[in-house]
């Protein structure tokens, strides 16, 4: 007697996403499992967990598709500190540096290197719309390639927004430490008087 079984074909995207079922991992496109509930997962490098659940009875042939969703990167956020901000406290500076300056540095690397990445992977994101325009329609491997593409041109823009984002910060902390004058020093000195005792002050209060 034939065991009771049913068969599911596997449609992935992308296709070398990895489906498995109960901890055992499937190589083909399609499986056999008996009646019942199952829960099948699929993964992949740069892509979010999917899990779909089927319920099948004997002799069952069904499709089940799997669409992941790409993981956009996070743009790396770089905490800032203004002097003049009220209530904050100034980070201690090394004598004859200045604030202002420092902030200036560190938003010019930032986006720098922000811009940088947004220009390595947008390039990648061209040659992949590249690779998806040269195949044919038909091709099983289309829909992924396309989904790569469009994750990686998105996030060529989040990095050039962070670029953007620091290169004006730059600006503001490069305008702050140019518009902020040195103050001169204050020299005291106490001399004696008819009446008594005279304090002189030299320089800008």
């Amino acid at each position: 007697m034939e065991p009771l079984v049913a068969r599911l074909r596997l449609v992935r995207s992308p296709a070398d996403a990895e489906v498995s079922v109960a901890g055992r991992t499937l190589t083909g496109d399609a499986v056999t499992v008996g009646p019942g509930t199952h829960t099948l997962s699929a993964t992949a490098a740069g892509y979010a967990l999917q899990q779909v659940q089927v319920t099948v009875v004997s002799g069952d042939d069904r499709e089940v598709r799997f669409s992941l969703s790409p993981v956009v990167p996070v743009v790396p956020v770089v905490p800032v500190v203004v002097p003049d901000a009220p209530g904050a406290r100034p980070p201690p500076v090394a004598p004859g540096a200045s604030p202002g300056r420092t902030a200036f540095w560190s938003m010019v690397i930032t986006g720098g290197a922000l811009g940088l990445g947004a220009t390595i992977t947008g390039g990648v994101a061209i040659a992949t719309q590249y690779d998806y325009a040269s195949r044919r329609v038909d091709d099983p491997t289309a829909p992924a390639i396309a989904s790569r593409g469009e994750a990686l041109a998105l996030a060529a823009d989040l990095l050039a927004l962070g670029a953007l984002g620091a290169g004006a910060a730059a600006v503001v902390f490069g305008l702050q430490s140019r518009a902020r004058p040195t103050t001169p020093p204050v020299h005291v000195m106490i001399e004696p008087s008819r009446g008594g005792l005279s304090v002189v002050g030299c320089g800008s209060f």
